[in-house]
């Protein structure tokens, strides 16, 4: 193979085409003798702008072909490999112009195995019918050093059911008996002496009793006929549904050495035609030293039924 040493070949006329012209299926090869070819594309003599195009390095052992792309041209389109012939180091890769994919919004949840989904993306509320029951709609708490006179939660939907859970302390350890009182839609206490119907079972040390009451305005936690002591433990589920407003409370307490509870379901009296908004927690008593403290904690939620 004979060698031709030089520094520059230029074409014989002015504008001029240079050509390289193998012989058959031979190729035009660049080489480096201290590494890789490199083929540098200069804008003018100067070559004050120049960009290079490289093989990789022999410990690469690649001798694969690249083809150009069969298609069209055309803005924000990307190079691909379309189709590959033959495999390995040694194989044909067929470039083409490719247009991006749209990425897809509509996400299957199954495909995510790792990471986050933000809060903003869940659907609210979620759906009842998949399990997902309850919605939290908002913690009422007594912080530490305060002290409250009531606790309200206002602004209850039509036709639905709530849940309410937590605790209420009695401030300086004083004794009282705690009041539930509905509020209508417009947040105004339901307080007519004759709009509540209730009935209880009382239980210390499975030693029940029933008791009942009729046109009041209000209705008690009651426990065998006593005050409430320090601290209440209450669930309780309110419906709003059209002619079925009602209130079921279990509540729990604990004094000298017994343990009690009570179960009672309170009825706003159809004759009240009122429905309820709201509910209020307060004490009987209407004292400054009579009031809940500092623990005192009360949760609303709303169960989700579609």
């Amino acid at each position: 193979m004979s060698k031709i040493k030089l520094s520059e070949v230029e074409a014989l006329s002015t504008n001029g085409d240079l050509e390289l012209t193998p012989n058959g299926t031979g190729t035009v090869e660049i080489s480096n003798d201290e590494g890789a070819g490199v083929l540098q594309l200069n804008s003018s003599p100067l070559a004050s702008s120049k960009i290079k195009l490289k093989s990789p390095p022999e410990s690469a052992a690649q001798n694969y072909t690249l083809i150009l792309p069969d298609n069209q041209v055309a803005q924000d389109k990307y190079l691909q490999v379309a189709s590959v012939t033959g495999s390995g180091s040694t194989a044909v890769g067929q470039l083409e112009y490719a247009t991006v994919t749209a990425p897809n919004i509509n996400l299957d949840a199954s495909n995510i195995t790792s990471g986050t989904v933000p809060k903003g993306r869940i659907a609210t509320p979620l759906s009842g019918s998949l399990g997902l029951g309850m919605q939290h709609i908002n913690t009422s708490t007594i912080a530490s050093g305060q002290t409250a006179q009531s606790i309200s939660f206002e602004n209850f939907e039509t036709n639905a059911t709530y849940r309410i859970y937590g605790s209420l302390a009695l401030h300086n350890y004083h004794n009282d008996r705690i009041r539930i009182r509905f509020l209508d839609t417009s947040n105004a206490e339901i307080n007519s002496s004759s709009d509540y119907m209730s009935q209880y079972i009382m239980d210390r040390l499975y030693n029940p009793n029933y008791y009942y009451s009729t046109q009041q305005d209000h209705f008690p936690i009651w426990f065998q006929n006593q005050n409430n002591y320090y601290r209440i433990e209450i669930f309780a589920d309110i419906t709003t549904k059209n002619g079925a407003d009602s209130m079921f409370v279990r509540a729990f307490e604990s004094y000298s050495g017994y343990a009690y509870q009570s179960i009672q379901a309170t009825v706003l009296q159809q004759s009240a035609l009122q429905q309820i908004g709201g509910v209020k927690f307060y004490l009987q008593t209407n004292q400054s030293h009579l009031m809940f403290g500092q623990g005192s904690s009360l949760s609303l939620y709303k169960y989700v039924e579609s």
